[in-house]
């Protein structure tokens, strides 16, 4: 494909980040590296323009969304989309909703890299769709921001295949420096092989792959998640109640003291002392 005797360039990758994980943090910022290996002209979205004192109010995160939804609108808009044979979108977080709702607007057929999506991107794709070419998602066992089991039953209900990472959080992060680098770069194996469809690299197959290197032997991994496979798809929203149930009492009890519900330290330091007694010595 050729135009006055020029190459076209008929890969295009375009990046929605998260609204505090930015393009230039390790998942998106590797996964850009990678893109331009494999020939895709890389197109991030920056947004600017959030209201200040987000933290705890449901009225302003919606705000954030709509401003980086008309901001990722506003970048791309000038893109002739249709000289392109091969589109990714790769979001992180509400980005991966904000991905989604570009592709629908511009009635864009993509393949997406979801990393740690909310639970709100799945409303975005289409029941069923049978997408084990056109999506991957990767989701932390840990994730602040989306329970696992809904993720699980919403990839299954999708027919996205998910990597699930254990023990991980919504930076598919675990705070040990070796077991991160580890988790990066199969994160980064497996999304070359997404793209190649490398069948070495990319399990398309099986609805949900497991990885995380700090596991003692496989077993563990399957170990720590194990619940979570013996539900069936019908009842995992339906999932630990009681957990559930304590986890938005905990929501309610940090909104009301003006934090962040999504703010791991705060939810840690709400349950190791709610009454603010500090420490013991």
């Amino acid at each position: 494909m050729t135009t006055n005797n020029m190459q076209k360039q008929d890969k295009l990758a375009v990046f929605f980040p998260g609204i505090g994980y930015t393009c230039d943090r390790s998942l998106l910022y590797y996964t850009a590296v990678l893109m331009k290996e494999l020939g895709y002209e890389v197109v991030p979205v920056a947004y600017t323009g959030f209201p200040e004192n987000v933290k705890g109010d449901a009225q302003k995160m919606r705000e954030c969304y709509s401003i980086a939804q008309d901001r990722a609108a506003e970048i791309l808009r000038d893109i002739n989309f249709s000289d392109y044979d091969d589109i990714v979108f790769v979001g992180k977080s509400i980005g991966t909703v904000v991905a989604l709702t570009i592709a629908n607007q511009f009635d864009l057929t993509v393949r997406s890299v979801l990393y740690t999506p909310l639970l709100e991107t799945f409303d975005l794709l289409p029941m069923g769709t049978g997408t084990n070419t056109s999506a991957v998602v990767f989701h932390g066992t840990s994730d602040q921001w989306a329970r696992t089991p809904q993720i699980i039953a919403a990839c299954d209900n999708h027919d996205v295949p998910l990597y699930l990472v254990g023990k991980a959080n919504h930076s598919l992060e675990t705070g040990d420096l070796n077991d991160d680098l580890r988790i990066l770069k199969k994160t980064m194996q497996t999304v070359r092989g997404f793209l190649t469809m490398d069948r070495e690299l990319y399990n398309s197959e099986m609805h949900v792959n497991t990885y995380g290197n700090y596991y003692d032997d496989e077993e563990d991994m399957y170990d720590d998640t194990d619940d979570l496979f013996d539900v069936d798809p019908s009842e995992r929203d339906y999932y630990d109640d009681e957990a559930l149930e304590m986890e938005e009492t905990l929501d309610d009890f940090l909104i009301a003291n003006d934090e962040n519900p999504f703010d791991p330290d705060a939810r840690f330091d709400a349950m190791s002392d709610p009454f603010g007694f500090g420490d013991d010595d």
